[in-house]
Parts: C-alpha cells; structure tokens; sequence
C-alpha cells in the first residue's frame, strides 16, 4: 500500500466553504509558496496534492496552471511542476515592475481620492509611527497602499501589484531568515510625502514618490541579498 505524502499545507474549511476546488487549491498552494513552507525548488506531486484536498486531479490540475501562469510554479512539458527559483536579477525586475505599476495606480487613484480616503491614509500614518512590531507595521503598510490604490478601479493592475507583492516579500523573508526588511521609520516618511502630494492633488510628484518609494525597498533588499549571500538562490536567470 503507497503511503500518502505529507505536505505541508493549512487547509482551512471556512476558505473551503467560499471557493471552488481550484481557486481554495491555488489559495492555499500561493499562502504556502509566499510563506517559504514550500521552498524553492520543491516538487508538487498531482497525486498527492489531490489527496491532501480530497479532491480529484482535475481541479489541481486547473490550480497549477493557475500559479504557473503567475509565475510559482515551473511550467516545463512532461515534468512535475516545481516551485521556481529566483535569482537575484528577477527580484531586482519584479520591483522595478511594481514601481510602474503602483505608480500608475496611484496616478489613476487621484481623481477619484476624497477626504475620506484621505483621512483614513492619514490614520494609517498615525498608527504607523506607534511602537509596533514589525508584523504589525507591514499590516498597516499594505492597507496603507490598499486604500490609495483601489480608488483606481484598475481591477487588473491592482491584482498584478498584490502577485507581484507576494512574489517580493517572500524573498525578503528568505533572505532576511524570516525578519524581512525594517526600514519603518524611513517608509513611514515616504508615506508622509505621498499623501501630502495626494492632498495637494500634485498627480506627478505622488506618482514619483510612489515609484521611488518602491525602489528604496528595492536596493534594500539587493544590500540585503549581497549580505547574506542566501544559498537558495542557486541557479542563473533563465
């Protein structure tokens, strides 16, 4: 009798309960991907990841080509899907990507941004320069740019900057051995920035200091890399 594969995923019913099999599936195999529980280079077995959810094959096939369109997985023909490594080039893209992308967003936001989004930015800010922990930073930080893009109504630019989010930070957690990078007090002036561009309704220099907002983080974390010298990161850009 095969014994059945262990894998290391969460499986949570009230997810489970709101989505079809492959979007739970593609949910679960992204949260485990961005979390590093499957690390580079791990391969995902069909069989067994159909057993894991109870599910038939079809609806993990649909998942997989789901995250190989997103770039997570491997999508070579006639071989197991793989967790796809980065190199340090393709992080460094996939900031520069996010900077045109939040940039444009944010310079689409602006017309439709009120004094309400306005205040709530603003209390994000005053949250931000509280003693927090650094998890507790991040959350801010990502509603913080929530609210000032979803003005926007860019349904697709606001689904590219959140993959190509996720895809970033999970290479700051592996390089950083889980910390990420801390760099709070900087960001939160940089918001300061943003959101008084915002409330002037200067579209240019709020989309400017979005873009440079994002590339900061970006030289961070290639400092970061070259630090640390991470042993993940093994094979060349291809």
């Amino acid at each position: 009798m095969r014994k059945k594969t262990v894998l290391p995923l969460r499986v949570s019913e009230e997810l489970q309960q709101r989505r079809t099999a492959p979007d739970y599936i593609v949910a679960v195999l992204r949260e485990a991907i961005y979390e590093g529980s499957l690390e580079d280079g791990a391969i995902l077995n069909q069989v067994a990841v159909a057993e894991h959810f109870g599910v038939s094959r079809v609806p993990v096939r649909e998942a997989m080509r789901q995250l190989q369109a997103e770039g997570l997985l491997s999508a070579e023909a006639h071989r197991r899907p793989i967790v796809r490594r980065l190199t340090l080039e393709r992080v460094m893209e996939i900031f520069d990507l996010r900077a045109m992308i939040e940039g444009y967003l944010v310079e689409k936001a602006m017309p439709n941004i009120d004094e309400k989004v306005i205040a709530q930015l603003a209390g994000f800010i005053e949250l931000m320069h509280e003693p927090l922990d650094h998890n507790a930073w991040l959350s801010l930080n990502a509603e913080f740019h929530q609210a000032l893009y979803e003005p926007s109504d860019a349904t697709t630019a606001l689904e590219l900057a959140n993959q190509l989010r996720g895809r970033a930070e999970r290479y700051l957690r592996m390089w950083s051995e889980g910390q990420g990078i801390h760099r709070n007090a900087e960001a939160t002036r940089e918001h300061e920035r943003i959101l008084e561009y915002v409330r002037n309704g200067d579209v240019a220099s709020a989309r400017r200091e979005v873009e440079q907002h994002i590339l900061h983080t970006r030289d961070e974390a290639v400092r970061m890399y070259r630090n640390q010298r991470p042993k993940a990161i093994v094979e060349p850009a291809g």
